[in-house]
């Protein structure tokens, strides 16, 4: 999908990853949040 809108092989890894990490940041801080108290 992302190459049919134009973008660079560069641009397509930084959706992936900015994907991941939309994904996987509240998972972590919830984890972090439970270690702490």
């Amino acid at each position: 999908r992302r190459t049919t809108e134009g973008l660079t092989p560069r641009d397509i890894r930084r959706c992936l990853k900015r994907y991941i990490a939309r994904e996987l940041h509240p998972i972590l801080t919830a984890d972090l949040a439970a270690l702490t108290t």
